[in-house]
Parts: structure tokens; C-alpha cells; sequence
């Protein structure tokens, strides 16, 4: 097991298991030194809400194609019908 832990972003030291009063649920859960965290909340939020639009992008852009051809499928139907109710009269 790590027995010290750096912050990824900078390499300070934030976590050391051998300190008494150390909690070791937070030695494991900890990534970051507070000045970094804010800046990657900051970053990681900002890149979930980019994410976030992309996928909105590509789900609306499918659905304007489905639409386009149910559209067009509509046309050919209609014409299709007009064609049959010439036939019968």
C-alpha cells in the first residue's frame, strides 16, 4: 500500500498514513491538495457539460434525420394513395 500520497496536479504531499490521527478512508479517497481541487472541480464540471451538449448534439441530430425520412416515407404513402383512388374511380 502507498504509504504517501502526492497531489496529482502539483506533487505536494497530502497524505501521509503513517502520521497518527491519519484517517485511512481518506488517505485512499484523496487525490488532490485543496488548491488543486477547486481547480480541477472547476475543470472536470467544465468538461461534463461539454460532454453533456455533445451527446444532446448527436441525439437531436439522429432525431432530425428520422424525422427527414418519416417525412419523405409520408410523401411517398400520400402519393401512393392518390395513385390507388385513381385506380378505383
Amino acid at each position: 500500500m502507498i504509504e504517501r500520497k502526492y497531489c496529482k496536479c502539483c506533487g505536494q504531499l497530502i497524505s501521509d498514513i503513517n502520521i497518527e490521527g491519519t484517517d485511512f478512508y481518506r488517505h485512499i479517497r484523496i487525490k488532490y491538495c485543496p488548491e488543486c481541487r477547486d481547480m480541477m472541480q472547476h475543470y472536470q464540471s467544465a468538461l461534463r457539460q461539454h460532454n453533456y451538449r455533445q451527446r444532446n448534439k448527436q441525439a437531436q441530430k439522429l432525431r432530425d434525420e428520422r424525422i427527414s425520412l418519416l417525412a419523405e416515407e409520408n410523401a411517398l404513402l400520400r402519393e401512393y394513395i392518390v395513385k390507388l383512388r385513381e385506380c378505383i374511380k
